[in-house]
């Protein structure tokens, strides 16, 4: 399933891109991706002309990701 998401770096930069997870991404759910571990802490507010597209859920960095 693909998720649509924005993250939220710690410089306040934005990136929205689509995260392929196996469920709906849910609020409080965590991930590591591109170095840095996200939490889903709300729905970005979508203007009204785009209301009918599925919402983007909104990530903030928590903490630096696990090397690998």
């Amino acid at each position: 399933m693909e998720s649509l998401v924005a993250l939220v770096y710690p410089n306040g930069r934005t990136y929205e891109t689509a995260l392929t997870t196996e469920r709906t991404l849910e609020l409080g759910a965590g991930f590591d991706l591109y170095g840095h571990y996200w939490e889903a802490v709300g729905l970005i507010a979508q203007p009204r002309s785009v209301r009918h597209l599925p919402a983007r859920m909104r990530c903030v960095s928590v903490r630096a990701g696990i090397p690998s």
